[in-house]
């Protein structure tokens, strides 16, 4: 599939219509609300979708009109704090229309309590914070510090937003931006293909009573963090230890399986790679905060884009960054697929 980087003349996309302002006469301002994933960290503030799709909308408008796309994408956040900023800070900006893409944070384990019962913090702190999160320096000393801070959790841990709570969040986000008279468009959650998701720590019963947790760090094998982008350099007995010891441990069998493939033994291989992928427990629990996405939009006659088809369908990992950040190329892909559906949203309004 070509790629548009939107820099090209109409003339050298006929397959995207050109605007006029008749045709989408309320998308004059845009406002993308998200995580990391839409903020872009990895690439350039050019380079993100809201700035592509930015782009996109005026060089295809034929009007004098200006289109406005604003990335409030935070790193970090998750539906409650979305839809707590759009609340606080976002509605005031009377947006037209916003996307709204949260969950991968909302699944994650949290030694603490699960979002809903922290202290909501300042708007400065949280504009501040979500500069800084920008930095993998400062992402690491926060996770650091947070992890000698944090009190030991019971087992099993809290997810920062479970699932419940995660569709309640999303409706209530819906409901506080159409009452600002804005249109609302819901993206689900793209993950890489065919490798095992390293994000979250795998929780299991410890701490001598069996009441504490102890955290599977499911990147560390034989004391060295390895990810799947990663050549695996220590000995294959690391890796039988690693999978005797911990058989739900989905990276170990994915690099065991290399080694295999490395090899010529391709039924040990095989094996290996289908444990790979029972395990990946993370990629099954994002598919079920998709589904949500999914739902809420049934629900709520929202519409959505399905990202997690579109890249389904290419089966790229090259416009991965690690486990869920995409590149520029996928951002552009991004812009496209909201470009299409503001038109689809005039046509069926």
């Amino acid at each position: 599939m070509r790629i548009a980087l939107f820099d090209e003349s109409p003339e050298e996309r006929p397959d995207l219509p050109i605007l006029d302002h008749h045709l989408v006469p309320f998308a004059s301002r845009i406002i993308a609300l998200g995580d990391s994933c839409t903020l872009g960290v990895g690439i350039e503030d050019n380079e993100t979708y809201s700035a592509a799709l930015e782009r996109l909308l005026n060089g295809r408008s034929q009007s004098s009109g200006k289109y406005e796309v604003i990335n409030a994408g935070v790193a970090g956040y998750t539906s409650l704090q979305g839809s707590r900023f759009f609340k606080t800070d976002i509605a005031r900006y009377k947006p037209d229309v916003v996307t709204v893409q949260f969950g991968f944070n909302d699944y994650l384990y949290t030694a603490g309590p699960s979002d809903k019962d922290v202290p909501e913090s300042s708007s400065t702190a949280i504009f501040i914070d979500g500069i800084l999160r920008k930095s993998h320096l400062y992402r690491f000393i926060r996770n650091k510090l947070d992890m000698l801070t944090s009190k030991k959790p019971s087992y099993p841990p809290n997810r920062r937003v479970d699932l419940p709570d995660f569709r309640k969040n999303l409706k209530g986000l819906i409901s506080a931006a159409r009452g600002s008279g804005a249109k609302v468009i819901l993206l689900n959650l793209p993950v890489r293909p065919d490798v095992p998701l390293v994000v979250n720590p795998v929780p299991l019963p410890g701490g001598g009573d069996g009441k504490g947790v102890e955290w599977l760090r499911p990147a560390v094998i034989g004391g060295k963090n390895y990810f799947v982008e990663s050549a695996f350099d220590g000995p294959a007995s690391e890796l039988d230890e690693a999978v005797g010891k911990y058989p739900q441990w989905s990276l170990a069998h994915y690099f065991l399986a290399k080694k295999y493939e490395a090899a010529g033994e391709k039924e040990k291989a095989r094996e290996e790679f289908n444990k790979a992928k029972e395990t990946d427990v993370d990629r099954k629990v994002i598919a079920g905060y998709s589904a949500a996405v999914k739902e809420v939009a049934g629900e709520t006659n929202v519409p959505m884009i399905d990202l997690v088809g579109v890249f389904g369908s290419m089966q790229d990992k090259s416009l991965f960054l690690d486990e869920r950040h995409t590149n520029a190329a996928a951002h552009a892909i991004i812009a496209e697929e909201i470009f299409k559906t503001l038109i689809r949203l005039k046509v069926e309004s």
